[in-house]
């Protein structure tokens, strides 16, 4: 499971398989991201619609940033959310709330909540299970 987001308007969940050394997930609007897993790091590409972006990753960052999403309820409610926590305590995320897309306010990370137009946002650390990401 992978979640990328520009921390303006791109924000896409993506899942799919890694076995072999090589990873491969799909996402909504035909998303994908490519990758080959090795010595520590992942190399690959992002797909969506006519843009393409090209990475490197290295695993094993210790902490590891955390990634929330908005909760099940609150995505039932008409928005839909990620954030990911960095180690040093930053945050990036995207909010879409009826189908448009604005940078995340900051979660607090002690509640897992925020505060949008008045209104409580609650998010939860998305689990290993891939199954947690639709």
């Amino acid at each position: 499971m992978a979640y990328v987001c520009d921390g303006r308007r791109l924000e896409i969940w993506l899942r799919g398989t890694a076995a072999d050394g090589r990873l491969k997930l799909t996402g909504k609007k035909g998303a994908t991201l490519t990758a080959t897993i090795g010595d520590g790091d992942a190399t690959g590409e992002l797909v969506v619609g006519d843009q393409r972006w090209r990475f490197t990753a290295k695993a094993g960052a210790t902490p590891a940033p955390v990634l929330y999403r908005a909760t099940a309820q609150t995505r039932r409610a008409g928005v839909d959310g990620g954030w990911i926590m960095l180690p040093d305590g930053s945050q990036i995320g995207v909010l879409t709330r009826d189908g448009s897309p604005a940078p995340a306010p900051p979660l607090d990370p002690a509640f897992g909540t925020t505060i949008v137009d008045g209104r409580t946002v609650a998010a939860e650390p998305v689990a290993a299970d891939p199954g947690t990401a639709e």
